[in-house]
């Protein structure tokens, strides 16, 4: 077990309230951390005491998050300690370009999330520590070296993480293991080839040849990067690359060391999943406090579900079960996506709703509740068959997903307190892991009751339209006095009928009695 809680916590940030509230967060998971409200005042922390981590705000006045980076990267002392940048306005890309430029590990946005936070700072204490771990074997190992006589390559094996030695030429000398690497490929097929036959190596330099001499120019090079590779399907590893310009007998070499940080990574991304669909969730609520159209409604719905996975193609439909059949609310396509979809059937797509016939996939989760997400290709060419009522156009639904490219498609039942109420529909490019189906699962559950109550209010907006209608058809005067709250409903033929307009005449029972005759009002 690592002890990270030896580590202190530099928090940096011109706003009292902003540090008290990170503080807390930090003393309540264990950390020990040190405020400053200035980037002078921090860099006078930083020469007097030893840090793990540094949280740093990005817009301070007088010297910025990014100028105080600049000096903490600068300084011998400093510039292997991790970075966080915060800010509010993280989600700008020059933001993110110019504070990974500058050696920040990453962003955290205002207002902070506690669970993401400590995260974050458990990930990064680990990457610092191993780095530490790493630095100090490095150091051993040239003593060892230097005293047994032996060359510094073959004490490579005796490094816990993967480590590669790579010459100017981008031939791979030497690597710290025999068997197979994280990469997928084994060791023998690497050594004495070029660093792009890894996949890991590849990624690492961007697939860059003059990328990788870059780093042979650089004096007293020591940088740490973030990589993911697809290993299988939708199997990725995360990794941290540190990478040193070393000298061994003269000769320049890279060392780059790699440690496994998929665990860690995918709990972040996990996690960072979960808070997606609390804040969909939390803004289809809203749509409907904002009282928005339902076609308003349902286009947010689709773009927050295109915010969990990447779709061609989205569509909800409402489900009537006294006609068994259902109707098409909203659709998204991809513009493109589009174009192809209606050259190959001849026809505007939104005409094409399916029919839920007996034995068909639709009539099947129509009765058993239950989602269909599926990458099995032959079953694809029957759900888009399953759509079209043409005979001529189920005949191309084989040519349709293939020219479409899809890989997944899926059925996910709208349902509450065990009513199906409608159907979401999607298709991707992608093959979709089981992460990500879990969590549209989930947000499905949870939007199910938002879809509900819009749709209880569209049908309550069209039975007041129809009582209204009725009534300036009948032509006939109405009021209603409501006894609880003493208001009083007057219908516009009721006002004309006293020579008033619709706008004038307050409505409550006092207009009723100003206006009737006093020897009425007994």
């Amino acid at each position: 077990m690592k002890d990270l809680f030896k580590y202190k916590i530099l928090l940096v940030d011109d706003r009292k309230e902003n540090i008290f509230a990170l503080s807390a967060v930090l003393k309540s998971a264990g950390y020990i951390s040190d405020s400053a409200l200035s980037g002078s005042e921090a860099l006078k922390l930083l020469l007097k005491n030893e840090y793990g981590l540094i949280i740093l705000d990005v817009q301070m006045p007088i010297m910025s998050g990014f100028e105080l980076a600049e000096l903490i990267k600068g300084n011998s002392k400093t510039k292997d300690i991790p970075l966080i940048f915060l800010s509010a306005n993280a989600t700008q890309k020059e933001y993110f370009k110019l504070g990974h430029e500058l050696g920040a590990l990453d962003y955290l946005t205002k207002p902070v999330d506690e669970t993401l936070l400590k995260l974050k700072v458990n990930n990064f204490l680990t990457i610092h520590n191993d780095n530490l771990i790493l630095k100090k074997t490095n150091k051993d190992l040239e003593e060892k070296a230097m005293y047994a006589n032996i060359s510094y390559q073959d004490l490579y094996t005796s490094l816990s993480q993967e480590v590669f030695l790579i010459n100017k030429e981008g031939i791979v000398v030497n690597v710290n293991r025999k068997g197979k690497l994280l990469c997928g490929i084994y060791a023998g097929d690497i050594i004495n080839k070029q660093f792009l036959v890894s996949t890991c190596l590849k990624e690492i330099f961007d697939n860059d040849y003059s990328n990788f001499k870059n780093y042979f120019e650089q004096s007293n090079l020591k940088k740490t990067i973030e990589f993911k590779i697809n290993k299988d399907a939708n199997i990725f590893f995360y990794g941290d690359a540190s990478i040193l310009l070393t000298l061994i007998e003269g000769i320049p070499y890279l060392q780059i060391s790699i440690f496994d940080v998929t665990e860690n990574k995918e709990k972040e991304r996990k996690l960072q999943l979960h808070l997606k669909v609390i804040d969909n969730t939390a803004k289809i609520n809203q749509s409907i406090i904002n009282g928005d159209s339902i076609d308003d409604f349902a286009t947010k719905l689709l773009n927050s579900i295109n915010d969990f996975i990447e779709v061609n193609s989205a569509r909800i439909y409402t489900y009537d079960g006294y006609e068994n059949k259902l109707d098409l609310i909203s659709d998204k396509i991809d513009k493109n996506f589009e174009v192809e979809l209606e050259k190959i059937i001849g026809g505007n797509s939104k005409k094409f709703v399916p029919a839920i016939k007996v034995g068909s996939n639709f009539k099947k989760i129509v009765e058993e509740k239950f989602p269909l997400i599926t990458t099995d290709q032959n079953l694809i060419v029957d759900l888009i068959a399953e759509q079209w009522d043409n005979d001529e156009l189920k005949k191309l639904s084989s040519l349709t997903q293939k020219i479409l490219n899809v890989k997944t498609f899926g059925i996910i039942p709208i349902i509450l307190n065990n009513v199906l109420f409608g159907l979401i529909t999607f298709s991707s490019e992608k093959i979709i892991n089981k992460e990500e189906l879990d969590v549209i699962l989930s947000f499905s559950k949870n939007i199910s009751f938002a879809i509900n109550k819009k749709q209880d209010e569209v049908k309550l907006t069209e039975s007041e339209t129809r009582f209204k209608l009725a009534m300036q058809g009948a032509n006939e005067g109405l009021w209603d006095w409501n006894l609880i709250t003493d208001r009083v409903y007057y219908s516009p033929v009721w006002k004309s009928m006293l020579g008033y307009n619709e706008n004038e005449l307050n409505g409550d029972i006092t207009t009723f009695k100003n206006l009737l005759h006093k020897d009425d009002l007994e």
